[in-house]
């Protein structure tokens, strides 16, 4: 890629692609990245990318390196009309040198990927040749051939599940199709055959005991399948662009840490032992952080196979040793929450210090990032979706012996704060004030009495305006809004050194009454300084 004045030069520069082999032992290509953050596509999903755009080539070296190094070791894509018009500089690009053996001289190839897009091309003399997401089918060498289903396997099996119809794959991929896959996270009852991963099987780099959802290597996969024979056949979920084959016949589900799942899988001699089995799970699920993650089937539980029927049983998984509260307790925590019981309910236990790991919605729930263990209630609820009724899981999270509790407000809905401070008949304009603590730092809350020195926060003037209490732990605040709006949620949070707080509506009426004031006294848990309070903008943020 050398510009043409400097061709004599480039011509005696001996470049290093990879070092292959140091003190006599030889090296795997290892990825190099500029940080430990965790990229959205896999290290398998990049070289099948790759592999399909040259086959048989050999991978020489890979690195996942911000779009400004990009830049610097690529300088020809300076003119590109993405790469350096992309808003933010520091998103992680895939950097990928082969060589290519095809036409009987080994030739250096790079390509490019931006991580976690379907933005992948080759960079040539010319700048990016953009290509297809589209990897080749992965190849599972020798793999058997498997006898057919037999007809009566799932003859015992039930045809529902906790309200929910038992279904094929097939069925179910043509019932996703058919509306474009706008079921959000609606749960799947499916009787398939599943096939656990050879137990010989290896990804590399190896994945943390405790880790999110992720993707498996080829190796490793887990399959489901309506008949054994599609083993292998299928290219499944892992390696197509979804844009052009989202609808496979099979499925590689992504089996969480705390479904138990694969004792029941079986190889004997190097061929797989399929078993009949009915499994709850849901596509889009939000811990799946990958490449167009949406279709992926997550499974939630195993509730049948010929050896054991459906279980009514709460299953408790415990991840974290040090828990000590009895798990009924932690279950009528949680159970106050729901104007409906659960179908099904799952429990897991967790250390603090590994909840994160688990799940990326962590980062909105901050106060179990340490402490207490931390409890974790899946539930099976019924919901409404698009004006029709759909089964669909909950998410709750609580501490070990805590009071506070996160959960889902709905099934498709980012964690908020459960437990809130409710204050009745706040006036007579206000049925109900909820107070919502996010950084545990408020010890009271009453109606306020007196008068204050009052100090506009805005920004939009003449809206929410705060003032000293009796003593330095106490703030009133006072905000307007229209008179027949009577119940109202006050949201408190701590950012970046500052008090931020947000009055939000409770349900909106379509009444045109003139605006009323609201006012609250909050006593904090410890001295606040109220020229540190902000607010949003209700409309923008």
């Amino acid at each position: 890629l050398c510009v043409a004045q400097r061709q004599d030069f480039c011509a005696r520069t001996f470049v290093v692609d990879r070092i292959a082999e140091l003190g006599g032992q030889a090296l795997d290509v290892q990825t190099h990245r500029v940080d430990s953050a965790a990229a959205t596509d896999l290290e398998a999903d990049v070289d099948a990318l790759v592999r399909g755009v040259a086959p048989g080539a050999v991978i020489q070296s890979r690195a996942l390196i911000p779009i400004s190094t990009l830049l610097e070791l690529e300088p020809i894509l300076i003119h590109d009309l993405v790469i350096p018009n992309v808003a933010n500089q520091e998103t992680r690009v895939w950097l990928v040198t082969v060589t290519d053996l095809r036409s009987g001289v080994p030739v250096a190839r790079t390509f490019a990927l931006i991580d976690g897009s379907s933005w992948f091309a080759e960079i040539t003399a010319d700048g990016a040749r953009l290509l297809d997401r589209a990897a080749i089918a992965p190849a599972i060498s020798a793999t058997p051939v498997l006898p057919p289903a037999p007809e009566d396997a799932f003859r015992d099996a039930p045809r529902e599940v906790a309200g929910i119809r038992v279904t094929t794959i097939g069925v179910a991929m043509q019932e996703r199709q058919a509306v474009m896959g706008n079921l959000g996270r609606d749960e799947f009852a499916i009787e398939a055959w599943y096939i656990a991963p050879n137990p010989a099987a290896t990804c590399a780099p190896a994945l943390p005991a405790l880790h999110a959802p992720l993707p498996l290597c080829d190796e490793a996969r887990h399959w489901l399948l309506d008949d054994p024979q599609q083993y292998g056949v299928e290219p499944g979920q892992l390696r197509r662009d979804p844009s052009e084959d989202l609808w496979p016949p099979v499925l590689n589900p992504i089996v969480p840490i705390d479904v138990p799942l694969d004792i029941l899988g079986a190889w004997d001699g190097g061929v797989p032992r399929p078993l009949a089995v009915i499994v709850l799970g849901h596509f889009d699920d939000v811990r799946v952080d990958t490449y167009a993650g949406n279709v992926y089937f997550v499974i939630d539980a195993l509730v049948w196979t010929p050896r054991q029927g459906p279980d009514g049983s709460t299953p408790i998984v415990r991840l974290a040793q040090d828990a000590t509260e009895d798990p009924s307790a932690v279950l009528a925590r949680v159970a106050r929450l729901y104007p409906t019981p659960a179908a099904l309910t799952w429990v897991t236990v967790v250390d603090a210090k590994d909840f994160a790991s688990l799940d990326r919605r962590a980062v909105s729930m901050p106060e179990f990032s340490t402490g207490a263990p931390v409890w974790i209630v899946r539930s099976l609820v019924p919901s409404e979706m698009d004006g029709r009724q759909r089964m669909a899981v909950q998410w709750a999270w609580t501490a070990d012996h805590g009071t506070r509790v996160w959960w889902t407000p709905t099934p498709d809905s980012q964690p908020d704060l459960a437990t809130t401070i409710d204050l009745p008949n706040l006036g007579s304009h206000t049925s109900l004030l909820r107070l919502y603590d996010y950084a545990a730092q408020i010890t009271k809350a009453s109606a306020t009495a007196g008068s204050y020195a009052w100090h506009e926060i805005g920004p939009i003037p003449d809206l929410i305006d705060v003032a000293r209490g009796g003593n330095d732990h106490q703030v009133a605040i006072r905000w307007k809004g229209v008179s027949c709006d009577t119940e109202w949620r006050l949201e408190i949070n701590a950012y970046q050194g500052q008090t931020v707080i947000q009055p939000r509506r409770i349900g909106a009426s379509d009444c045109e009454s003139g605006l009323v004031t609201r006012t609250v006294l909050i006593e904090f848990d410890h001295p606040i300084d109220i020229d540190t309070f902000r607010t949003g903008d209700p409309c923008c943020g």
